[in-house]
């Protein structure tokens, strides 16, 4: 996923996001030397009345609010986990990060702006570690606290008849594996949705599927068997909805987990 933050500013009542796409944004540092950070540089459009301002680059920035603006509509997604690895058997689906929403939320001067990455896979494609969370993301307003948006949980990993667990540790809860007829259970997050367990067998490899990791709209389907074409195959869990949000213009979703 791409991460992403917008500020939309009208006449009177500017909109300010900022947003991570899919597995979904920024940090939680709010320690502001304003002078130690480089000036945001976001993208703009035009969403109605409302000038619509994406902080795209990852990191943390400060952003000078425009004369006359007093207000902001602030939509905060944190980063998406990533997925687990797969050695045989099959991975989980990493969850989504937390979706925040702010209406009418005062802001002057300037506004600290962090961006965080998406999750990142285990650093070795042979081991059972899962995926590894997605950053936090957060807006601090004239050095106040953040309004801060966790990352989602990563996916569980499996390497042969290793079968990991999902991290339990982001705000959405990650997809389980599995080898043969071991599974997984999807994990719950800490305050989000729970992920989908795996499904295994221990007779037909073409059956192991991974659970889908927990959005921030819903559960994460667990995987299941099929019969088609003479034969039975496993369907990957369905990632957990996204919470939808129209402030740049049209309904779209943010913090969806990952399939499984």
């Amino acid at each position: 996923d791409v991460c992403s933050s917008d500020l939309f500013p009208s006449h009177d009542i500017p909109v300010l996001t900022n947003t991570r796409y899919g597995a979904t944004s920024t940090a939680t540092s709010t320690a502001a030397t304003l002078t130690v950070r480089s000036a945001c540089n976001p993208t703009s459009s035009i969403a109605g009345s409302y000038t619509v301002y994406r902080f795209l680059v990852v990191g943390t920035c400060h952003w000078e609010v425009p004369a006359g603006v007093s207000s902001a509509d602030i939509l905060i997604v944190g980063g998406g986990g990533a997925g687990g690895n797969a050695n045989n058997g099959a991975g989980g689906g990493a969850g989504g990060g937390e979706v925040l929403q702010r209406a009418g939320e005062s802001i002057s001067n300037f506004i600290i702006v962090q961006v965080g990455a998406g999750g990142t896979p285990a650093s070795q494609s042979e081991t059972s570690t899962s995926g590894n969370n997605g950053g936090s993301s957060s807006i601090a307003i004239n050095s106040a606290s953040a309004i801060t948006a966790r990352g989602g949980s990563g996916g569980a990993s499996v390497y042969v008849s290793n079968v990991g667990s999902p991290s339990n540790t982001g705000y959405n809860g990650g997809g389980g594996s599995t080898w043969s007829s071991t599974t997984t259970l999807g994990s719950s997050g800490l305050a989000g949705y729970q992920g989908g367990n795996a499904k295994g067998s221990g007779t037909d490899a073409n059956v192991q599927a991974g659970g889908g990791g927990g959005g921030s709209g819903g559960a994460g389907a667990s995987a299941v068997d099929t019969f088609s074409f003479l034969r039975f195959y496993g369907i990957g869990g369905d990632g957990g909805l996204g919470v939808s949000n129209s402030y740049r213009g049209s309904a779209n979703f943010y913090g969806g987990g990952g399939g499984g």
